[in-house]
């Protein structure tokens, strides 16, 4: 139940400032790739320097740029810490309205990065300028991280800062588009790169060359029934294993045979199945074993980045219970549990990071469903985004603020 002092915290809360934040940060452009996020940097920089708040930026690459800052005096590890990305996916083609143009329609904001994850972004900020507004005393910290690189991994973004000691924390919020749902576990996942190499020719020779393209089929083709048997183990609550070749690239020209192709796989292995990416890759690696074997021809390599364990933030952790109890007493409903077990098609945002490296635990939690992430026509709902700055600001009170802080 709201104290009154809770209760004036969140009549602090502007949701006119909420969604221009929203559509104004839609409007920057920051694709990933290229991954250059530092126009969006500034933006939130400016917004929390002109509320008063110190932050910096770090940017382990160029272009490349996080943002810290910290509510409240005290030192030491935060009592929470809030995250969202800065970086989208790219835009894309299927859209029937401008991806960066941060139309406000039917009750919802629409644009490349609304939902994933924009509208977050906006409901942290919106929640900051509440808490400085309403001369919230912070008794310890509360840490905001604005990260880049998100969408390709997290190395230069929540990784690099978890990994050179820039962020710790009791607890972590990270504001990823959950509908509002509670997601403590996330799966695991491995990107990886095949590429076959073969001879150039023109292709009235043909016979002369070896076609890159064509080994890459018969590459593709042996996979296949490993695909098809990854896909039938699933969790408990039936998510399965996918290996999926998303990417493919090869030749110059019509008239020339390629000398090399190259194959992007996704691996994706939900929480709560027992079989880790390493077997997978081991899998693979014996697939091209027996097809260089039988095509002497044949020269393939495999690489991959690092592997994504799955992993699942203990359910009693106090974060979990905190942000129930200040859903409940904003909107008057319980907080619906969603997890990788359940069903969740998501398995890779800072979480992994700040739990796995950083020890911090936390929830994936955010205004927007995660089937508007990635997708054309991209939206979130309005009223999620009013909801989600109300709950990060009574959260953010409950765990850091000194007793009475509302001035």
């Amino acid at each position: 139940m709201l104290r009154q002092v809770e209760a004036r915290l969140l009549e602090a809360v502007d949701d006119g400032e909420v969604l221009k934040l929203a559509r104004e940060m839609v409007r920057i452009p920051s694709e990933n790739p290229p991954g250059r996020v530092a126009d969006m940097a500034r933006y939130v920089l400016s917004f929390l320097e002109g509320l008063g708040v110190v932050a910096r930026t770090v940017e382990p690459e160029p272009g490349r740029v996080n943002v810290l800052a910290s509510l409240g005096s005290g030192s030491g590890r935060a009592g929470l810490v809030f995250n969202g990305h800065l970086d989208v996916v790219p835009a894309g083609p299927g859209w029937t309205v401008d991806p960066y143009g941060g139309m406000v329609q039917g009750g919802r904001l629409w644009g490349r990065g609304s939902a994933d994850m924009k509208g977050g972004l906006a409901a942290i900020l919106g929640a900051v300028a509440a808490l400085v507004r309403a001369k919230v005393a912070f008794e310890r910290p509360v840490a905001l991280m604005f990260t880049c690189d998100e969408e390709t991994g997290g190395k230069l973004g929540a990784g690099y800062l978890v990994r050179n000691g820039y962020v710790s924390g009791d607890m972590c919020v990270v504001c990823e588009p959950s509908g509002l749902r509670l997601i403590h576990a996330e799966g695991g996942l491995c990107w990886m790169t095949i590429t076959t190499h073969g001879r150039s020719a023109h292709s009235v020779l043909a016979w002369r060359g070896v076609n890159a393209v064509e080994k890459m089929v018969q590459v593709l083709s042996a996979l296949a029934p490993l695909q098809r048997e990854l896909g039938a183990v699933r969790n408990a609550s039936g998510k399965r294993v996918v290996l999926s070749a998303n990417v493919i690239r090869g030749g110059v020209k019509v008239n020339q045979v390629p000398d090399a192709c190259e194959a992007l796989l996704d691996l994706r292995i939900p929480a709560g199945v027992d079989l880790s990416a390493e077997q997978v890759l081991d899998r693979i690696r014996a697939v091209l074993a027996d097809l260089k074997m039988r095509d002497p021809e044949l020269r393939v390599e495999l690489s991959h980045g690092d592997p994504v364990t799955p992993f699942e933030v203990p359910p009693d952790a106090p974060v979990i219970g905190l942000v129930k109890e200040a859903y409940r007493d904003v909107t008057g409903q319980e907080c619906a549990p969603w997890s990788p077990r359940e069903d969740p098609p998501t398995d890779d945002s800072d979480l992994y990071h700040l739990w796995t490296a950083g020890g911090i635990p936390g929830v994936y939690f955010g205004p927007g469903e995660i089937e508007q992430a990635h997708v054309a026509d991209e939206f979130v709902e309005i009223e999620q985004l009013r909801q989600a700055a109300r709950i990060y600001a009574l959260l953010a009170y409950r765990t850091c603020a000194k007793g009475g802080g509302v001035a």
